[in-house]
């Protein structure tokens, strides 16, 4: 029969206790591991709701300033149309065709005179 040698036994004993102090340390890891993992997790999503937060809140300015900017070229383009007519009907009167000319011939002159100061 096949006897047990007592130094295979301690020597297989050993290899025992140091595989299980192995895995109980793979397993401390793994479970430190994951934690870290979780953590990194929960700051990775903190991360993205607050730059999500801020993007929506910079979207709703620009948004508000293209508004406001939208209002403020309409109401130029309409003064620019009351203008355009309130000039187109001085130019087409003789009156205002007088009056055109003279304010023409009056900033060609200041801009001779302009030239000219010393």
């Amino acid at each position: 029969m096949n006897e047990i040698n007592p130094s295979d036994l301690n020597t297989q004993h050993e290899e025992i206790q140091r595989l299980q102090e192995a895995l109980a340390w793979s397993l401390e890891e793994n479970r430190r591991l994951k934690e870290e993992n979780n953590a990194l997790n929960h700051q990775t999503k903190a991360i993205v709701a607050r730059q999500e937060k801020a993007a929506a809140q910079e979207a709703k300015v620009l948004k508000s300033q293209n508004r406001k900017l939208n209002q403020q070229l309409q109401t130029a383009n309409y003064r620019l149309s009351h203008v355009q007519e309130q000039y187109n009907v001085l130019a087409n009167s003789k009156l205002g065709r007088l009056t055109l000319n003279f304010w023409a011939w009056k900033k060609e002159k200041q801009g001779n005179l302009g030239s000219l100061s010393i």
